[in-house]
């Protein structure tokens, strides 16, 4: 009896936890024409004992609900999951334009009730090339015509803004045609601007349905920007530039054509998105003393490593910069040590997100200062201002004043304090005004000795004219051999190209290109990384560019550089068929790092 119980329990857990895990979603395309049909899909984890319908309005249904499962198992280092997923589908068709909801559906499993999400879906009115099947979620490019179907354009979160002030700069695709792949992509320069990439874990292209101009699209996100204006007046953004395969279809000629979808030619058209005209506003006057451009919404906190020290300790300063804005670019607060401390340029770090939402995070400068004298002293609070754009005025905020004790120092090192007014560099030059008596042996030689004209002389003179004729004779041979310099730097530049590219040029034969872009750019960051002495997490491709330039590298070369890097990203995103081959990325990356490794170190 007390086994059956122990089962059941055990049972009784096993369900409470199943039903804990338990998601039920409801998934439609968001825009739809008239006369569309598309598909409402409703999944759960579980299957369930009872599906009850929705009551779908305004919208025909033509089949369903079809039930539908998959499931899955994987095995990873000897761990066993499963996944199991039942979709309830049904084809709908749009009858009129308007905004309409959809109902949650709800399911019963184990004796619990569930309740899917909610839709809303927006019908616009229908046109001849509009897509005749949409699906739910995420979807491919569809069928359609190619005629204007596919354009590129910029989108920004606000047209004027005041200089520090933040806007989001998203490049978006848009397309009613087959794409067959895209590549060659040209992304603005952002001049004026100090710009961010957002942070997006998901390399793919994701499409969703749009609407634009009062017609259903396609659209994907290509690019997210956080642009900081540093200039002020009328900012242009220039163009962001892409060529895209698409298959332009035509009308059936034979029975044959129609039952593969009919006919249709290939073609590659270079597409560009329309500049973009930003008003930058300078910033109002009366900003505090204490303000040093931080735009944005930010708190500010300080702290000492240690409240007690003896004299000629080290000591740290932390002050934390934390918020929302320009935080990156954030300068290092002022901060009033006593009279009788050494200080120290503060040493500057950040850990700066930048999502869709903005640009947040902390950035935090430590100051290294050393008390040379014992006593009590206070560090006062530190002032830190910004502007605040949703007030559109400027706020001050304080740290807590800090307070150290100082103790003497026990090897006897410590002052009493700075007198006359000295300042550290007098106090530097104390240890060199007295000059220390010479102790030892010391050679004397009689008067009257003279080193010319004895053997030792004559032997030295002999010994310099051997050394100055075999310098010449090494010299020449030097001569001789710089003669193939270029070859051997060529030869080690290679060899350096070769070594860092390796792992790329066995995927190319692999055929595994997603791996073979990511080895390509992980090669090219790590390489700018060593090269430049910079980690790889503090590069962007701006900083590279002004470094190597101070490193005598030509403008050519590094517009090269660029663009072999910005392909090779976007090349992750982009779909079958691209138009470059991967071993002419391969060569081209080889032939940068040679002419890379060239220049002086």
């Amino acid at each position: 009896m007390k086994r059956i119980l122990a089962i059941v329990a055990l049972l009784t857990v096993a369900l409470g936890a199943l039903a804990d895990n338990v998601t039920f979603v409801a998934r439609a395309p968001r825009v739809v024409a008239v006369g569309e049909q598309f598909q409402l899909k409703f999944d759960v984890n579980v299957m369930p004992d009872d599906f009850y319908n929705p009551d779908i309005k305004n919208f025909e249904v033509l089949a369903g609900p079809n039930m539908s499962q998959f499931q899955s198992t994987t095995i990873v280092n000897g761990q066993v999951s499963s996944k199991n997923s039942i979709s309830y589908t049904y084809i709908l068709e749009a009858t009129r334009e308007g905004k309409f909801s959809i109902p949650a559906a709800v399911v019963k499993i184990n004796g619990r009730t569930y309740t899917s999400n909610s839709l809303v879906i927006e019908v616009v009115k229908g046109d001849a090339s509009a897509s005749s099947r949409g699906s739910a979620g995420s979807v491919r490019a569809p069928k359609g015509a190619s005629n204007g179907s596919v354009f590129l354009r910029m989108e920004v979160n606000k047209s004027s803004l005041y200089r520090g002030e933040y806007l989001i700069a998203t490049l978006k695709l848009y397309t009613r045609a087959d794409l067959e792949g895209l590549g060659e992509p040209k992304f603005p320069s952002f001049n004026g601007f100090w710009n961010q990439v957002v942070e997006d874990n998901d390399l793919r292209l994701n499409f969703v349905r749009e609407k634009y101009n009062n017609k259903v699209y396609d659209a994907a996100v290509i690019r997210r920007y956080v642009l900081f204006p540093q200039q002020v007046g009328k900012l242009v953004v220039d163009p962001f530039e892409l060529t895209a395969s698409i298959v332009e279809h035509t009308a059936p000629q034979s029975a044959f054509d129609a039952f593969f979808g009919g006919g249709g030619t290939r073609a590659r058209k270079r597409l560009a998105s329309a500049p973009i005209s930003i008003n930058v506003k300078e910033l109002p006057t009366g900003a505090p003393s204490s303000f040093n451009g931080a735009v944005g919404s930010f708190t500010v906190t300080a702290s000492l490593s240690k409240n007690k020290v003896r004299a000629n300790d080290a000591v740290n300063l932390v002050v934390k910069v934390s918020g929302s804005g320009n935080v990156k670019l954030v300068e290092a607060p002022k901060v009033n040590f006593p009279a009788d401390f050494d200080t120290f340029d503060p040493k500057v770090s950040d850990n700066v997100k930048t999502t869709a939402a903005g640009s947040y995070g902390v950035k935090v400068f430590e100051y290294s200062f050393i008390p040379r004298s014992q006593g009590k002293y206070t560090i006062p609070a530190l002032e830190f201002s910004y502007f605040d754009t949703k007030t559109n005025r400027y706020k001050t905020v304080k740290t807590q004043s800090q307070t150290i004790d100082v103790a003497p120092d026990p090897t006897g090192g410590a002052r009493n304090g700075l007198q006359g007014g000295a300042d550290k560099e007098s106090i530097k030059l104390l240890g060199q005004d007295i000059k220390y008596i010479k102790v030892g042996s010391t050679i004397l030689t009689p008067k009257g000795d003279y080193f010319f004209n004895t053997a030792t002389y004559w032997l030295v003179l002999l010994l310099a004219f051997v050394a100055i004729v075999a310098s010449f004779m090494f010299l020449a041979k030097r001569e001789r051999e710089n003669a193939d310099v270029v070859f051997i730097k060529n030869k080690r530049a290679n060899k350096v190209a070769y070594q860092r590219l390796k792992k790329a040029e066995v995927l190319i034969k692999s055929g595994d290109t997603h791996g073979f872009y990511e080895e390509m750019l992980k090669a090219l960051w790590g390489y700018l990384s060593d090269k430049l002495a910079i980690p790889v997490s503090d590069l962007s491709k701006e900083r590279a560019a002004q470094l190597l330039v101070s490193k005598g590298a030509d403008t050519e070369t590094i517009q090269t550089l660029t663009q072999i890097i910005e392909e090779c990203e976007f090349a992750r995103y982009a779909p079958g068929g691209q138009g470059e081959e991967k071993s002419d990325r391969f060569n081209h990356a080889v032939e940068i790092i040679s002419k890379l490794e060239q220049l002086k170190k």
